[in-house]
């Protein structure tokens, strides 16, 4: 695959993953392979920075993320594995708190970060109208990052 092809697999990935077409983001994430598995880990934690962004805005309202991390926890509390204060952690990483990554394994961030991308995507209708916008704007900051020395 050419830079081009991989660039559209990760955008193709991202739109079937958010809207819930799981066979077909399968289907993407094993025609991608093993060796574009960081870059696309990249891709993926710089689209969650941008729904972040594009959810809370640019300045973090502290009530409105202690409202939304309690909405996650109702949603998630059957899940031995979720930590709402961790999920509220990585958020806050966005904001400039990034020592709170330091309290997150590798893995924690992966599972946090996805389960905050659904979340977001899937209660916020302007941000699922906006996800072609968003993941553009990800693919033009991932294309400097990689390109750019």
């Amino acid at each position: 695959m050419d830079q081009d092809e991989i660039a559209a697999a990760y955008r193709a990935h991202a739109e079937a993953r958010l809207r819930g077409d799981r066979a077909e983001a399968r289907r993407l994430s094993d025609e991608l392979g093993f060796e574009t598995r960081m870059t696309h880990l990249i891709f993926t934690f710089c689209l969650f920075a941008q729904i972040v962004l594009d959810h809370f805005g640019d300045d973090l309202d502290r009530e409105q993320l202690a409202a939304f991390t309690k909405r996650l926890w109702k949603k998630h509390r059957a899940d031995a594995r979720f930590e709402p204060l961790k999920a509220e952690a990585l958020i806050r990483a966005v904001y400039g708190e990034d020592y709170l990554l330091d309290f997150l394994t590798g893995q924690e961030q992966d599972f946090y970060a996805r389960i905050l991308l659904f979340r977001q995507v899937d209660n916020t209708p302007e941000l699922k109208d906006g996800l072609d916008k968003a993941i553009t704007e990800v693919q033009k900051i991932i294309a400097v990052w990689l390109l750019d020395p």
